[in-house]
């Protein structure tokens, strides 16, 4: 199943008007970087896709020869060496390369070889090359960095992202709102995933059936994962377990975990740099705040961590009582995740500089989002809960709005609030908020 990407194909389609191109194409396994070169790769005949496996370099070189043997005449009589066949792909309009970071692993010497080939042949062809992978770290250092001997010559990147929560409907068509931001709050928007939900049971039944079961691939995903980028993980999953269960501070982390804070730094970096977790500042915040907090980016990886991980042991003996468990803090764990739902609504219909949250001791503010150049901040509160949403709240969000240093004296404010069921008959009728019921996040 192939759902939208409408954006990355047009870069790519703009790109191959304009070769020669060296694109790096990169982002986590299952985000979905093969669908779309294949998607891409469906209009051009004169191209080669070539999937890297893990195996020994004089392998890896017969199994590159194997792919271009369709298009290229005569190239099983070429040298089995890396450069002569890279020179002879000049003759196509477009090769890629699917797991790059395995030729790396396997050859150290590969990266200096493409730069020579593309330095004396290829970049005075008609040719696109895409070099993609999954290994995030290895592709923004070893491929990207400023060290790399590819550096300079990539004519173009793109950072292959999760779906929106406004994608997850394609995958759903059957499901209303309410059940998609459950979706979404379990699954996050990793194509794979998505596509193990049964569209005809409810969250729980998915939940129980295609990760807690024994055997189902989503109930060792995020270890297997983490493994293959983590030579000794344990202490990050200890991270992310910490992070996971609410401790987002990096004093809170460190009280949790034990780990000395020298080296926690240096685990937070590394997860950082694999877009696992992610620093979060108050949007009115700089970059320099003290007061940022660390979240799981990915909404799998925090529901495995917090539900899944800590009952490994359990999960053998007892699915029923994790099930249990699971059930009764979902709606918990579902209204943090709505929270990101309606940030992404505003960021896409409203033109703000920042969108975000805010905190400052023990005050904060689900939505906040700043406008520098019409100095406007726009607040809101967001309500998965089983009461209808009333004016009271709409008072208490103006309080916690006034608290908020930025541009006081010059700044125009609005209010937001979102709810699962509705707002109040009184909350209706005020002229000064925009209310957001379910229906209206997906348009």
């Amino acid at each position: 199943m192939f759902v939208d990407r409408r954006e990355e194909l047009n870069f790519l389609e703009e790109s191959f008007e304009n070769r020669p191109q060296l694109i790096v194409l990169y982002g986590r396994r299952r985000v979905g970087k093969t669908e779309l070169v294949k998607k891409f790769l469906e209009t051009n005949d004169n191209s080669v896709y070539h999937l890297v496996s893990r195996e020994s370099t004089k392998d890896q070189i017969e199994e590159f020869k194997q792919s271009l043997s369709n298009r290229i005449p005569r190239v099983n009589d070429l040298k089995d060496d890396w450069s002569v066949l890279l020179k002879n792909t000049g003759q196509l309009d477009v090769l890629v390369i699917d797991e790059f970071q395995y030729l790396i692993e396997s050859d150290s010497e590969i990266l200096k070889i493409f730069q020579k080939a593309w330095d004396e042949h290829l970049s005075d062809e008609n040719i696109m090359i895409i070099l993609t992978g999954s290994s995030v770290g290895m592709m923004e250092n070893e491929v990207m960095g400023y060290k790399s001997p590819l550096y300079g010559r990539r004519t173009g990147q793109w950072h292959l992202k999760q779906f929106r929560f406004e994608n997850i409907q394609s995958f759903f068509p059957e499901k209303d709102i309410k059940e998609l931001v459950q979706i979404y709050a379990v699954l996050g928007g990793t194509p794979f995933y998505l596509e193990k939900f049964d569209s005809q049971k409810d969250i729980q039944q998915n939940i129980r059936e295609n990760i807690l079961s024994q055997g189902c691939v989503l109930r060792e995903e995020a270890e297997s994962l983490l493994k293959q980028e983590l030579r000794k993980p344990d202490n990050y999953f200890s991270v992310l377990k910490a992070v996971a269960r609410g401790k987002t501070s990096f004093n809170e982390i460190q009280n949790e975990t034990g780990i000395h804070k020298s080296s926690l730094s240096k685990y937070t970096k590394r997860l950082r740099d694999l877009h696992i977790l992610e620093k979060e500042l108050p949007v009115t915040a700089s970059e320099k705040s003290r007061r940022g907090r660390y979240r799981i980016k990915d909404n799998f990886f925090d529901f495995w961590f917090r539900f899944i991980f800590p009952e490994k042991s359990n999960l053998q003996q007892n699915t029923d009582s994790v099930a249990e468990k699971i059930d009764e803090e979902l709606p918990r764990y579902t209204g943090k995740k709505f929270e990101q739902v309606c940030r992404q609504h505003i960021q896409k219909n409203r033109e703000f500089n920042k969108v975000g949250r805010w905190w400052y001791k023990e005050d904060e503010v689900d939505i906040a989002a700043i406008d520098d150049r019409e100095n406007t901040i726009l607040t809101g509160e967001v309500k998965w809960t089983s009461e209808k949403v009333g004016k009271k709240e709409l008072e208490k969000l103006k309080e916690k709005t006034q608290k908020i240093r930025w541009k006081n004296d010059q700044r125009k404010e609005e209010y937001a609030l979102f709810s699962k069921n509705g707002f109040s008959e009184e909350l209706k009728q005020a002229d000064d908020v925009s209310l957001y019921k379910l229906d209206d996040l997906i348009s």
